[in-house]
Parts: C-alpha cells; structure tokens; sequence
C-alpha cells in the first residue's frame, strides 16, 4: 500500500516541468502582444471621447459667439509666431498670433489666456480632457505635419507628453492637441461661421499632435533634423485622432487626413498675397 502511494505521489520529472514551461511562454509570447494592443485600443477610444466633449464645447461656444470658432491658438503658434511662421499667411495673422499668445486668462490671472484650452476653459473645464492617454511627446514643435518652421525638441522637452510642455508655467491647462488656427482667425478678421465651411466633415478643428501616439503606430518621439526631421521619416504609417468641424471624430491615417483637408480648402487672394481658407 506504502508503495502504491508513492507512485501515485510522485512529483513532475524536469523534462515534463520544461515541456510546460515552454508552452508558458509560447503563450505568453503570442497574449502579450494582444494585450498591448489592446491597451493602446482602449487609450484611442479614450482620445475620440476627449476630442468628442472638446467638439461638444466648441459648439457651445458658438453658439456664444455668433457661429465661429473658438479665437485662439495652440503652443506652436505661440512659437512660431515670434519668428514669423505666420507672417503673410492672410492679413494681421502674425499680429492677433502674437497678441494670444501673451494674453492671461481670465479665470486665474496666468498665462496662456490665448491658447485654446484655456479660451474653451468655460466650456470644456476639465484638464483631463485635453490629454490624450496615449501622449508620449513629440519630436519638435511643428512636427504634427511636415513643414519647413519645425523647431526641433532637445533633452526633457524631448521625453515628456506634448500636454506638459504646453502647460509650462501656467496655472491650468496643457493640451496634447494642435488646434486649426486658422478656423478662428478668419472668425475673427472676416467674420467667417460655422456654416461656411467648405466640407464640414473634411476640415479638422482639432487633432493629436503626433502621429505614433497609437495602435496603428506605437512609439516614442525622435530627435534630430529641422523640417522633413527624424520625427518625420514614418509619416505615413502614422495615424491622427481628429475632431472635425461637423462634430465628429475619427481616427485617420496620415493619408486620409491630408485628403479629407484637400477637400475642404480653396486658395484666395489676400492684401498680402495668396492663403489657404477652409471657407467659401
């Protein structure tokens, strides 16, 4: 009987405890990539719904301000407007670029009274919002979309989400979304609304400022290179979060973004030369 009991007891020998570790991390090695998927899933579907309420603020804004779009700016514009990258682009947008960006907010005295978080404070109060969960910095400033005024990102800059470095020293705010400047400049020089939009669900009001912030391209931010940069180099394997002028959001590759903005602009003739406008 004493015999019996230990067969049966015996343990595993260290072929069998091989045999089932190695079908542990066979299966760990095909789940793990499907649960960082998933992950990165739930953060996209995360950042539609911040960019839905955003879309949601900026209709009650207009309804406020007689049709237009919220009259401010994003943390490029504040930068790049000191070295002219909105010089020329239709009249006086250098100046009212300028001016925002030194404006203080109305609510508690700080900065950044211009930038578009905090213009849209009343309507959308909630900082987190203006995240993106999937905002793992970026390459530079300009770096959204491939132009020639990029200014590239160096040390912490470099390693920390867009939505801290837009905050800088104020007292509220930061956003990891670039805002189509243009939508309220043209509101506020040429009275241009909402409902003269050329294609509605082509113009983007708001999007991410980075395009490898989710599922379709997950990394980190690159240094090096001023306008086409390093950042650059896998543009068009990226994808945008977006908020598009007829409220709805989508998750667009680089590709169809650029299309979808294709056909919502018309070049005009202005006092300082020709301009992209998204209006009729």
């Amino acid at each position: 009987m004493r015999n019996a009991y230990r067969k049966l007891s015996r343990g595993f020998t260290l072929i069998e405890l091989l045999v089932v570790i190695a079908i542990i991390a066979i299966l760990a090695g095909i789940l793990f990539p499907v649960f960082a998927k998933a992950r990165e899933s739930g953060k996209q579907a995360t950042c539609l719904s911040n960019l839905k309420q955003i879309g949601s603020g900026v209709a009650l804004y207009q309804q406020d301000f007689d049709e237009r779009f919220p009259f401010g700016i994003d943390f490029t514009d504040a930068a790049i407007g000191g070295i002219g990258g909105w010089k020329g682009a239709f009249p006086n947008s250098n100046y009212w670029v300028t001016k925002l960006a030194k404006q203080t907010d109305p609510v508690d005295g700080g900065i950044h009274g211009g930038y578009i978080d905090h213009v849209m404070r009343s309507y959308v109060n909630s900082e987190g919002a203006w995240r993106c969960p999937g905002d793992t910095g970026i390459g530079g400033i300009g770096y959204a979309t491939a132009t020639s005024y990029a200014i590239p990102f160096t040390g912490s800059d470099l390693t920390r989400p867009v939505w801290q470095y837009s905050r800088g020293a104020a007292k509220w705010g930061g956003t990891s979304y670039v805002y189509r400047t243009e939508l309220g400049l043209w509101g506020a020089q040429a009275g241009k609304r909402i409902g003269q939009v050329i294609y509605p669900a082509g113009c983007n009001v708001l999007m991410d400022a980075a395009h490898y912030w989710h599922a379709r391209l997950k990394r980190s931010p690159r240094s090096g290179g001023s306008g086409n940069s390093n950042d650059l180099l896998d543009y068009n394997l990226g994808s945008f979060s977006i908020l598009f002028a007829d409220g709805h959001v989508a998750n667009l590759t680089t590709k169809e973004y650029n299309d979808a903005w294709e056909k919502t602009t018309r070049t005009v003739i202005t006092s300082t030369g020709s301009a992209t406008t998204p209006f009729n």
